[in-house]
């Protein structure tokens, strides 16, 4: 009984009508490690057919996987306006652009990650939230200045640098 299986990667839209990044036509294991080296941020579609003994083969087995090593837009905050506003404790809507959808050749959901702190260096009663989406409510409670950012994170794990922070007071 003879078994080998051909692997096959293309970068590109679809299989058929990829570029070829790596062939290996005689693979006798049943995982396969290749190397980073020929994969660039993008598209990549790979496929495995199995040559039995007798030269029978098997249908091609396809899969799809993306790499996106490109980080999110860097948000602009809107309200509470960055320069400073006052209001009263209670519930609070803070709202942000992305600047634009997120960049590079793969497109994933955006989370926002915003942090709101009691001083502008962030570290004291620091507070975090993740949010999808561009605006979200929170109840802030006590009185005094509070200093908020914003900072962007892909389906990939790519985070943006930190808006410029904002700031508010609570009366």
């Amino acid at each position: 009984f003879r078994e080998f299986s051909q692997v096959t990667d293309f970068k590109g839209t679809s299989f058929s009508t990829g570029d070829v990044v790596h062939h290996e036509p005689h693979v006798n294991l049943s995982t396969f490690t290749v190397g980073t080296g020929n994969y660039s941020e993008g598209i990549y579609h790979w496929g495995v057919r199995a040559y039995l003994d007798g030269e029978t083969e098997t249908l091609i087995s396809k899969r799809k996987f993306f790499i996106d090593t490109t980080r999110p837009n860097k948000p602009l905050l809107i309200a509470p306006a960055p320069g400073g506003t006052s209001q009263p404790p209670g519930e609070i809507i803070f709202t942000w652009s992305n600047n634009g959808n997120d960049p590079g050749i793969i497109h994933s959901p955006i989370t926002a990650i915003i942090e709101i702190a009691d001083d502008q260096n962030f570290t004291l009663n620091l507070e975090t939230y993740e949010v999808a989406g561009t605006t979200t409510a929170i109840s802030m409670l006590g009185t005094g200045n509070r200093y908020w950012r914003v900072r962007n994170k892909d389906g990939a794990g790519n985070e943006s640098a930190y808006s410029e922070p904002g700031n508010f007071s609570l009366f």
